[in-house]
Parts: structure tokens; C-alpha cells; sequence
């Protein structure tokens, strides 16, 4: 049976080392920081371990307040990505994300899982279909079914972008098939990226 939690103070593992991990997790304002473990902010397995732990926390805090996720990244793994995007829509929290700075590639799927999505007025976003790159030296019957499952990651992709946004499918295809799509703050609201420009969080 699933403890709930009444307050942040029945929480007997709230101490200082909480707080040291990759990615904080604030208890109190029941935050969890999403950054990237790398220096180029691209999530990876240390990210997915950090935030599955949060969710994990702040979902057993019996409250009404949503679970809100700062998120800036870069992109990164993609299985990593549809992990974070299933653990959010999981929640039984009402969830936020308020981008900071940049959120591009995957981070843009994952900004779709919240029931709130947020940014500052000055970050940035990109989207695109991504890549796959052969050295020459893969058999053939691998790269087939490398680009099986790149278009299998594809579909979850544009599923996750036309349920939210403005754009269906057929126009996502055409917009990505040559190129990275980059918009600011105002126009990620006017494509339904997101719902809401704020000041302060």
C-alpha cells in the first residue's frame, strides 16, 4: 500500500543530502530541477534515475499543489526522453513544466507530458526529427532495424507534438523534414508548445 504523506517534515529521509544530487529536488516547493547531467545539459541515465526518485517523493506528498519540473535542456537519448515523458504523464500529481533558457529536441517532447506547460519569456526551443549516423561498418540488417525503431520513436513523436500543439502530423512531416525548427517564447505559444509565458516561478 502506498504511503501517503500528510507534510514535507514526515519525510525521515529529508536531510542535507537531498539536496546535493544532480538535479535538486525541493521538498518544500515540490520542484525538481531537469538541467542535463552533461555540460551540454543533454539528459542521460544519471537524469532519469534523479527524476524517477523525485516523482517518486513528490508524489506522496498529500497535497494539492502540482509537482513542477525546471526544465533546460539540450536534448538527449531519446529512450531517456520517453521514459521522463511516461514517469511525468504517470504522476498522480497534477504536473508543471516551466522551461528556462532552452529547451530543445527531446526536451520538447517532454514539456507535452506536463498538464501545465510554462516559460520564461526568453528561452528558446527546437525541434527536429533527429539523426542516424553509420561509420560504413554496420551490417545491413542492423541499420534496418535501427530505422525501425527511429521511426517507431518518430511516431511517438509527432503523436506527442499534434495532441498538444497546433500542428497536426502531415505539417510537422513537411516543417522537419530538412531542418531544425527554432522559435522563441511568444511563438511557442502561438504553436501551443505551451500554455503560458511567466515572469517569475
Amino acid at each position: 500500500m502506498k504511503k501517503i504523506v500528510e507534510n514535507e517534515s514526515d519525510i525521515s529521509f529529508m536531510d542535507n543530502s537531498l539536496f546535493l544530487i544532480e538535479h535538486d529536488i525541493d521538498l518544500q516547493n515540490k520542484r525538481i530541477y531537469v538541467f542535463g547531467s552533461s555540460n551540454a545539459l543533454s539528459l542521460g541515465i544519471a537524469d532519469l534515475d534523479t527524476i524517477a526518485k523525485g516523482i517518486k517523493i513528490l508524489d506522496a506528498i498529500n497535497d494539492k499543489r502540482p509537482i513542477e519540473f525546471i526544465l533546460s535542456t539540450s536534448g538527449g537519448e531519446d529512450e531517456i526522453g520517453v521514459a521522463i515523458y511516461d514517469m511525468i504523464r504517470a504522476c498522480l500529481c497534477k504536473t508543471r513544466i516551466i522551461c528556462v533558457g532552452k529547451c530543445y529536441s527531446m526536451g520538447t517532447v517532454i514539456l507535452q507530458a506536463a498538464d501545465e506547460r510554462f516559460s520564461l519569456f526568453n528561452t528558446r526551443f527546437m525541434i527536429h526529427e533527429g539523426s542516424f549516423d553509420s561509420d560504413g561498418s554496420t551490417a545491413y540488417a542492423d541499420v534496418k532495424d535501427e530505422m525501425v525503431e527511429m521511426k517507431r520513436l518518430l511516431d511517438f513523436m509527432y503523436t506527442a507534438y499534434s495532441e498538444r500543439t497546433n500542428f497536426s502530423t502531415k505539417q510537422l512531416k513537411l516543417m522537419l523534414r530538412r531542418k531544425d525548427f527554432y522559435f522563441d517564447a511568444e511563438e511557442a505559444l502561438n504553436h501551443g508548445f505551451i500554455d503560458k509565458i511567466i515572469k517569475t516561478y
